[in-house]
């Protein structure tokens, strides 16, 4: 369940949990807080190409409800072996 998704400007910087590279200060980022099928709080940044790619995944894959290792797709790129099916997980 997705508690916040907004825009910000990082005031520290943090990892891109898609790509894995660093988000500076004063970098505008995506940031999410999530609740998994395990009741675990997730929150994560992400560059606003990167984001942009998330939102691709379900198109290109034909997968809708993923899970992906932290910084194992190209900076707004998907890397479709790292794309995870949640039912498989």
């Amino acid at each position: 369940m997705e508690l916040k998704n907004k825009v910000v400007t990082c005031r520290k910087t943090h990892s891109c949990e898609w790509c894995g590279d660093r988000i500076e200060i004063g970098e505008m980022a995506y940031y999410r807080a999530t609740v998994n099928a395990y009741d675990e709080f997730l929150d994560g940044w992400q560059h606003p190409e990167c984001y942009k790619a998330m939102l691709r995944v379900p198109e290109v894959t034909g997968i809708f409800s993923f899970v992906f290792a932290l910084g194992s797709h190209p900076r707004g790129g998907i890397n479709e072996d790292e794309i995870i099916d949640e039912r498989d997980a």
